[in-house]
């Protein structure tokens, strides 16, 4: 891989921790993800982990299937959630 490669795969990394991020344990209150089963937060902190301490174990199919599918779905549900409120 190229040095612009690992440039946009850090990037990518970076972007996903900054979602899982916002939508932590301390951001987001027990009820509130009670409330919204459909959505696998459990998944989510778990691929925080992994991108911010784990990430040599990292497989790019991974990565690549978390920003094609994952994200727009996950994009969708909190699009959702907000226009009920």
């Amino acid at each position: 891989m190229s040095n612009r490669d690992y440039q946009a795969i850090a990037k990518m990394l970076e972007e996903i921790e900054v979602i899982e991020d916002l939508i932590s344990d301390s951001n987001l209150t027990g009820e509130f993800r009670e409330s919204h089963t459909h959505i696998s937060w459990k998944a989510l902190a778990g691929m925080r982990d992994i991108t911010a301490h784990k990430y040599q174990t990292l497989k790019m199919g991974d990565v690549w299937t978390t920003l094609v599918n994952d994200i727009p779905r996950l994009k969708n549900h909190l699009n959702d959630i907000l226009n009920n409120i």
